[in-house]
This record gives structure tokens, sequence and C-alpha cells, in this order.
């Protein structure tokens, strides 16, 4: 074998070896990518279904909410009286209804824009 073609032979090699790597790379930063989309997708998603299923929910504990309780809760005088112990119930409810939530509040404006 001469010189020339053994030297050939190695450039060869070492051109396929770099397009094994190239190859390699571009799969990798594919696969990097695809990872990428799809966690953003499924992020989106779960958010998407968290906020319908708050929805439905609050819109049916809404419907169960007497106004005229809230209304005459005012102030901490009518902490023991049997509206504030109506909302208290119904909010209990609320909860062991959906054993996925914490905490219920009922929140009305105030004058304050910075106060519900």
């Amino acid at each position: 074998m001469t010189k020339k073609n053994s030297h050939t032979k190695l450039s060869e090699k070492i051109y396929a070896q770099g397009r094994v790597v190239i190859v390699l790379g571009v799969c990798a930063a594919l696969a990097v990518l695809i990872t990428y989309v799809l966690y953003n997708y499924t992020q989106v998603l779960l958010k998407e279904r968290l906020q319908e299923r708050l929805i439905a929910i609050v819109s049916t504990a809404a419907q169960e909410i007497e106004p005229n309780d809230i209304l005459y809760v005012q102030s901490t005088e009518q902490l023991y009286s049997p509206q504030m112990e109506n909302l208290v119930n119904t909010l209990s409810g609320i909860r062991e209804a959906n054993p996925d939530i914490t905490y219920a509040y009922i929140m009305r404006r105030t004058d304050d824009i910075n106060t519900f």
C-alpha cells in the first residue's frame, strides 16, 4: 500500500466519523427541541383543564351561596350569626365535595379597589 492510499483511507475514516458526529448532534438537538415543545404544550393543556375545572366548581358553588347571607355579614359582630353559620357550612360542603380544594373563600367588593 502506498503512502498516498493510506492517507486517503485515513481521510475517508475521519470524514465518515465527522458525518456520524454531525448526524448524532442534529438528532440530539431535534430531540431537545421536540421535548421542549411537548413540555410547553402539556403545561398549557394542564393549565387550561385546571381553569375549566375550577370554573365548573365555582359556578356550582355560587348557586349554593345565599346572597342575603353575604349581605348580612358585614362586621365581626355578625361572625356568630345564623347567616355566617350557613356560609361556613356551605363552604365546608364545597370543600368536602372537592377533596383537592384546600381553601374556599367568599370575596366581595369594597370601596377600596385594592381590597376585597
